[in-house]
């Protein structure tokens, strides 16, 4: 009898969501194919560098935190284009989004100096004052205390990589053009390019000559640069994957050309184009930097606690983000199909290509979580060969294991908000769930309980579990009665 039943319930699920759900994985593969190929490159740098030294990989770590969270605030700030491009494919506007696509890539570029700037701030206010008081400002309070070396590399690390974030800026402005054009072929061909010159040199610029010597090649005299040399390579490949897919946009472009020959019709200024990015923009890259900000926060706490436990956070943070972004595959593809479908005035479909979309990410972070639950002590031993920094790490992924599902649903859930536009109340769920909930469970379990980086971890799972049912809660309500696109 119970078989029948579930049989049945099944067959209904399928009938009724069938068609959204082989649509949503046709785009979502490739999607996810390309933001878990994006991983990579953080995971070998991580494996490289931490067959370097503890400080070295540590290093990276404290370093990469300070310059995700500046540029992925402008990045958000980009996001804003995502709404924009699928409504108008949606409508029937393709000129319209071509517009928007090269107004988009103009503002990446203005963007690229207002994100190095911050960088300034960060190495005299909080890595500097580990190498002693300062020539030109004296000695300043130290509020996040590391260990002088991890703080020197760290600063290099930080420089190395800002030449790199104008490519990524670019970068996200070409993939969400070609992620609401529905092609993303060309991107998984430039990043998986990408991806080899990476390890490439990160194994030459990262371990130098002893590199060279455990690959059976012969020393030439070149020095090991450990996180400086890590930096390097991620700048290089971000500038090289923005160009890589120059050719590409422009094949789809004279393609879309081709089938509407129609002149571009006159559109909204640059300035009144430039306010709706911003407006869409900002509560995104807020978000972001609200998100990436408490995940930052903890790894300087963790530096402070020491160079196995910031190493061990690395390894995990890595780790749990890898199998994260299959859901930011998702998420994206959720964007695109409930932006489409607002643009042609079809709430029902986005509603029920979102609630699609929702399942299908938890459902893969389940199985991604009994992997790390099941693997921890293996996962992390692929990093590093440290004893100390396995046995945290593993602890750690156990803990990711649990919180992989929420993180899915608030991924997926943030995504479809955004191809309806909505993208004011996401912050708001963030700020609450994140730094008036999350922050002082973590920190009470960390210190109060003594529960240490483990601490920490929990107190960011029950972050992750609030702002999760608040976004799936949000998309619920939104999607009951129609959407006004944007």
């Amino acid at each position: 009898m119970f078989h029948r039943v579930t049989t049945t319930l099944s067959r209904v699920l399928w009938l009724g969501f069938g068609a959204e759900l082989r649509t949503l994985l046709k785009l979502a593969a490739p999607i996810a194919v390309s933001q878990m190929a994006l991983g990579l490159f953080g995971m070998v740098d991580t494996a490289v560098v931490g067959r370097h030294s503890r400080e070295a990989m540590a290093a990276t770590a404290l370093g990469n935190s300070y310059v995700q969270v500046v540029s992925l605030f402008t990045m958000g700030l980009l996001l804003g284009l995502d709404p924009i491009f699928a409504q108008r494919l949606g409508a029937g506007e393709p000129h319209g989004a071509w517009r928007a696509f090269k107004r988009g890539s103009v503002l990446a570029v203005v963007l690229f100096p207002l994100s190095v700037l911050p960088l300034g701030l960060i190495d005299v206010f909080l890595l500097r004052p580990n190498l002693g008081p300062s020539s030109m400002f004296g000695e300043l309070p130290n509020p996040f205390p590391t260990d002088p070396e991890v703080a020197r590399q760290a600063i290099a690390y930080m420089w190395w990589r800002a030449p790199g974030i104008l490519g990524f800026l670019l970068f996200t402005v070409f993939r969400a053009w070609l992620f609401a054009q529905r092609s993303s072929g060309v991107m998984i061909v430039a990043i998986s390019l990408a991806n080899v010159v990476n390890l490439v040199l990160d194994w030459v610029l990262v371990l130098g000559d002893p590199g060279l010597e455990r690959i059976g090649l012969p020393a030439v005299g070149l020095p090991a640069w450990g996180a400086t040399g890590a930096a390097i390579a991620t700048s290089v490949c971000n500038l090289a994957m923005a160009a890589l897919l120059i050719p590409g946009i422009l094949r789809v472009r004279r393609a879309e050309v081709a089938a509407h020959p129609n002149p571009e019709p006159e559109g909204p200024s640059f300035k009144d184009e430039a306010r709706l990015f911003m407006k869409l923009g900002l509560p995104i890259g807020s978000q972001i930097t609200l998100e990436m900000g408490i995940f930052a926060y903890v790894l300087w706490v963790m530096a402070g606690l020491g160079t196995i436990e910031a190493g061990a956070h690395q390894i995990a943070i890595m780790v749990a983000s890898f199998t994260f972004l299959a859901t930011v595959g998702i998420g994206a593809a959720a964007s695109v199909e409930v932006g489409r479908f607002i643009g042609a005035s079809r709430t029902d479909l986005a509603r029920k290509a979102g609630i699609v979309a929702i399942v299908a990410g938890a459902g893969w972070m389940t199985l991604s979580g009994l992997m790390l639950f099941a693997f921890p002590d293996a996962i992390a031993r692929i990093f590093t060969d440290d004893v100390a920094v396995t046995a945290l790490a593993a602890d750690l992924l156990r803990i990711a294991a649990v919180f992989q599902i929420v993180d899915g649903i608030q991924s997926v859930s943030s995504g479809a908000l955004r191809g309806a536009g909505d993208t004011r109340i996401p912050f708001l769920a963030n700020f609450v769930a994140y730094w008036l909930i999350a922050l002082p469970v973590a920190r009470w379990l960390a210190f109060g309980a003594d529960l240490g980086a483990r601490g920490l971890w929990w107190g960011l799972t029950v972050g992750l579990a609030v702002v999760a049912m608040l976004l799936a809660a949000r998309f619920l309500v939104l999607t009951r009665s129609t959407v006004v696109r944007v």
